[in-house]
Parts: C-alpha cells; sequence; structure tokens
C-alpha cells in the first residue's frame, strides 16, 4: 500500500500569512490524485487551524493504517517552519513561540509516528523555512543510526527547500 500526508498552511494568526503555500498544497494535491498511485492520502490545509486538530488527523489517518504493508509514504509540508538548534517545527496556524510544541507539529514527533508504520520507503517533502534538518549530526554516528530500527527509517528520501538557518522564498 502507498500513503501519503499532504499538510500545509497558509493563513497564519501571528506570523506572516503565505498565500503562496495555498496553491502550492492544490497543485501537490492534484499531482498526487492525478498519479492514482497512493491508496490512501490525507490532506491538511487551513481548514484545520490548530495544531492540536492536525496532530489527532494524522494519528488517526496513521492508525487507520495499521497491520498494513505500507510499501511507499509520501509526507509534503508547505507553510511556516521553524528550527531551534534541536528539533524541527511545522508551525500551524495557531503557533505561539513560548507554547511551540503545542501550537506546531514537531518533526522527531512525526518521525516517531511514521516510523510506527515501519514503511518500505519514506519520502518527505518539506518546503518551508529553515527546513533542511540534519538527521545524522556526526559521520561516526551513521552506521548506529542505521542499525537502530527505533530511530531510523529503511529506506528514505529528504527534499528540502532550505538549510536549517535559511528562508526559504
Amino acid at each position: 500500500m502507498k500513503i501519503s500526508l499532504v499538510l500545509g498552511q497558509s493563513d497564519y494568526q501571528t506570523v506572516n500569512k503565505l498565500p503562496s503555500c495555498k496553491n502550492d498544497l492544490q497543485y501537490m494535491k492534484r499531482i498526487i490524485d492525478g498519479t492514482k498511485s497512493y491508496d490512501k492520502c490525507l490532506y491538511i490545509d487551513d481548514n484545520i487551524s490548530t495544531a492540536s486538530d492536525a496532530k489527532d488527523a494524522v494519528i488517526q489517518f496513521l492508525n487507520s493504517c495499521k497491520g498494513e504493508q505500507i510499501d511507499e509514504l509520501l509526507l509534503y509540508f508547505t507553510g511556516h517552519g521553524h528550527f531551534d538548534c534541536t528539533d524541527y517545527y511545522y508551525i500551524w496556524d495557531d503557533y505561539a513561540h513560548a507554547k511551540k510544541r503545542q501550537t506546531s507539529l514537531q518533526n522527531s514527533e512525526v518521525d516517531a509516528l511514521l516510523r510506527q508504520l515501519n514503511p518500505k520507503l519514506v519520502i518527505k517533502v518539506i518546503d518551508a523555512c529553515n527546513s533542511g534538518v540534519s538527521y545524522i549530526k556526526d559521520s561516526e554516528v551513521i552506521e548506529n543510526y542505521l542499525k537502530s530500527p527505533d530511530q531510523s527509517f529503511n529506506k528514505c528520501y529528504f527534499l528540502f527547500s532550505s538549510q536549517n538557518d535559511q528562508s526559504s522564498f
């Protein structure tokens, strides 16, 4: 089975609105739907305005896929992002820096949820500022990382629109 999560935000309360992200999200959904390659798709846009509702929707979707053999899992996000030197955050409409864990989706948390499905292939396309997360920060740690099933993916492709210290325009 192939599944996709297409997530995005363009309308924000506390940070700059990103009207182009709305178009990016719609085009990505059209591309994914047009390929007819994915068996199940989750689509979240500005209609889900709180991070907690988005997390619940992601968890519910991924739980509905448990027990299935996942050949491919695609995660696409467009919107604001924040890197704080420890983790990356997919910023949601209700974002508050003082409550970033409650008002955004934390990359490490998302990865842990995805790993529970043990997908054969994970593709993450993140179109947001500061999105270039270093999964392996030290070249000596690569072997241990790859051997640790609770921290790695079988096969993965990560495409980020910027480095962790760059804005994405």
